[in-house]
């Protein structure tokens, strides 16, 4: 179908609180990669359905193609496009948070026919812009790299707890839920130093 066509539809939809592009989308299942060949200058949608809060990563990967690789919400508006990471590495990648409900990938092959291979992870994290809980009454806080794979992890201090919640990184952006380590009595201050190599952090 002609993305001429596909802008037609949408927009014939686009006054419905319905979702727009239900109808012309495939479901595919996150975590487990679509393959396949598109036509020169063909478009399709692919339907994904995060269950949950999370980092979404999605990679399109064309050999010798031209391609555009687009997130969409449920009412058809674009979130974000990538037409390739540089020159050197043409593979679209989109790597964004997601809400839990229903979201499309748009796949343009902007050149000749190509085969294709479309991969998805979704990964756990906390909302953006919203607080993370730790322990009672927090008294101090430390960045650093705790287990040495380039992130940021944080620990807080709960002096009411006597206790030091750990939060590891495991995501670029965002930290999950926190666990606790017994600190003595009112920990009050961690201090950053090395935990096993001299790029580690201890506490």
């Amino acid at each position: 179908m002609a993305r001429v066509g596909l802008l037609e539809a949408r927009t014939l939809l686009s006054g419905a609180a319905a979702d727009v592009l239900a109808t012309i989308a495939t479901p595919i299942a996150l975590g487990t990669p679509k393959t396949g060949t598109l036509a020169a200058n063909e478009v399709v949608f692919f339907q994904i359905k995060p269950t949950i809060d999370g980092r979404l990563i999605a990679q399109l990967v064309a050999p010798g193609g031209t391609t555009r690789l687009s997130l969409m919400d449920d009412q058809g508006q674009t979130l974000i496009t990538s037409d390739g990471q540089s020159p050197a590495q043409p593979d679209d990648l989109i790597d964004i948070d997601v809400a839990a409900g229903t979201d499309y990938l748009e796949f343009e092959n902007l050149g000749g026919a190509v085969s294709f291979t479309l991969t998805t992870t979704l990964t756990p994290a906390s909302v953006p812009f919203q607080p993370i809980a730790v322990g009672n009454g927090p008294d101090s806080i430390v960045a650093g790299d705790f287990t040495g794979d380039g992130r940021t992890d944080l620990t807080v201090a709960n002096q009411d707890d006597n206790d030091v919640s750990v939060l590891l990184s495991k995501r670029r952006r965002h930290l999950p839920e926190p666990g606790d380590l017994r600190g003595g009595e009112q920990p009050r201050r961690d201090r950053g130093g090395g935990f096993e190599r001299q790029s580690y952090v201890e506490l």
